[in-house]
């Protein structure tokens, strides 16, 4: 990227250059290099715009890019024939007015300026009336007057040209704003990031006036920060859902600038005096749909009704200690179970090897997959038994379907999935195996649960005990309820 900006800019100096040079010639030969240069500074400034914007190829993109290309690449030439014509010293600051142009735009969208632009603004007005009082004091020139004019129309120029950028970076339906991290691990970077944080509150705050939202729903987490911070300071309701038992410090902080917190669970409600609001964790309705005809999700995947299924997944990169233990245990799970494996795309290759150098009397009932996306709810519907790893959607996904699980939470994920484990396992709807125990428990584990059908039984109706099928209800009342607050 950096490389192809610098190409654009030098193509775009030589344009300028190029149409200075004809037009100081006034020959006819200079003046269609002149044109040459001014459609080459136009071309380069539209690819310029082009490349740095968010916004997609789309002609809604085009469109502001082509027509601000083509007017910035005029409004740099006129800064070349004012600069012919005056010093630097008179130039520069009416140049710098070029921010008053977006400013009045804006303003006629219904948009307020951010204090960095207004400071600007100023700096580039106290300019222009001390140029004005010095040039009032010398004796009339037309040279002086036709610099200054060029100066104007190139600050004009650039100005309409800025606010083709800002239209280019809207013009896509996924709107970014900048954020950062400011956790004890960047600091390193605190001063930088909380320049990027400011910057995002600022971009926030301008889409959200744009906007008019009446609530504002965030999933927490750092990312969340800039546009929680604009829509409180506007007054808008901000509700957050946090879907683990236990807030970050991320979230912690966030909560101070909401109005209401949505959780999952009672427990987490004490962490958010006031502000909480127990919904339980919405779910898809696809899996709604699956759990409703399970004998369909067995037959969609070509399993006898009359074998219990396990199913065994890691993630949607998949989990290579749970493949490994899974591939090594299957000769002894053979008869007693159907198994249902979704290895992830990394470790697919090799798992497929090892499934086709199985015996045929087990790969009869093994049905590996690399990756599952619209028919994953069908595979939990069809499971008696899940082994996986313990993010926060088995905290809904599983209590919904009645689902026993082994739960083997991933060593590096911090304390969130062993919370969530532990929370199933208190509860008598999972088993928890440590990383390193797969290797040797998971056999066993697995037999013992199949084989004692009461204690399976019993594990799923403490799952089931758990569900909350309705929060994704409960969380869109929540937030009309916050909405029609806020008018």
């Amino acid at each position: 990227m950096l490389a192809a900006v610098l190409a654009l800019l030098a193509s775009f100096s030589w344009g300028t250059s190029d149409f200075v040079a004809g037009v100081e010639a006034r020959r006819s030969t200079a003046w269609t290099a002149a044109l040459g240069g001014q459609v080459v500074a136009s071309l380069s400034l539209v690819a310029l715009l082009l490349a740095t914007s968010s916004a997609s190829l789309s002609p809604a993109a085009l469109a502001p890019a082509a027509v601000g290309g083509a007017v910035g690449g005029f409004g740099v030439v006129l800064q070349y024939r004012a600069l012919a014509l005056l010093d630097m010293g008179v130039v520069s600051p009416i140049i710098a007015g070029a921010a008053l142009v977006p400013v009045v735009w804006g303003t006629i969208a219904g948009e307020r300026p951010g204090t960095l632009q207004m400071v600007g603004i100023a700096c580039a007005l106290v300019g222009i009336v001390l140029i004005s009082r010095r040039e009032r004091a010398r004796a009339p020139s037309p040279h002086t007057r036709r610099g200054i004019l060029y100066a104007a129309l190139s600050a004009t120029a650039l100005g309409l040209f800025l606010v083709a950028l800002d239209l280019g970076g809207r013009s896509d339906p996924l709107l970014t704003v900048a954020t950062a991290r400011t956790a004890a691990a960047a600091r390193n970077t605190a001063a930088a990031n909380l320049l990027r944080m400011a910057h995002g509150a600022r971009q926030s705050a301008a889409l959200l006036r744009e906007f008019q939202p009446q609530v504002c729903f965030v999933t927490g987490g750092y990312v969340c920060t800039p546009v929680a911070w604009a829509a409180k300071r506007m007054g808008v309701p901000v509700l957050i859902y946090l879907p683990d038992l236990t807030p970050g410090l991320a979230i912690r902080a966030l909560s101070l600038l909401a109005a209401r917190v949505a959780v999952s669970f009672p427990e987490v409600a004490p962490w958010f005096p006031g502000k909480a609001v127990v919904t339980g964790y919405p779910l898809r309705p696809e899996l709604h749909a699956a759990a409703a005809d399970r004998p369909g999700a067995r037959a969609h995947f070509n399993l006898a009704p009359d074998l219990p299924v396990l199913l065994v997944f890691g993630g949607s990169r998949g989990a290579r200690s749970i493949n490994q233990a899974l591939l090594a245990a299957l000769p002894a799970l053979v008869g007693q179970m159907q198994v249902v494996h979704i290895s992830g795309t990394l470790d697919w290759p090799q798992v497929e090897a090892q499934a086709a150098a199985l015996p045929e009397s087990v790969r009869a009932h093994y049905h590996g997959f690399a990756y599952l996306h619209d028919d994953m709810a069908l595979a939990l519907a069809a499971a008696d038994l899940v082994v996986a790893r313990a993010g926060a959607s088995t905290l809904g996904e599983f209590p919904l379907l009645g689902l026993p699980a082994i739960l083997a939470p991933y060593p590096y994920a911090g304390q969130h999935q062993d919370a969530n484990a532990d929370y199933l396992v208190q509860r008598g709807a999972a088993v928890k195996l440590r990383d390193e125990e797969l290797a040797s428990r998971l056999a066993p584990l697995l037999l013992d649960l199949v084989q004692d059908r009461t204690r399976l039984g019993q594990m799923a109706q403490q799952a089931a005990s758990l569900a909350r099928p309705q929060a994704a209800e409960a969380i869109v009342d929540e937030l009309l309820r916050l909405g029609a607050s806020h008018g």
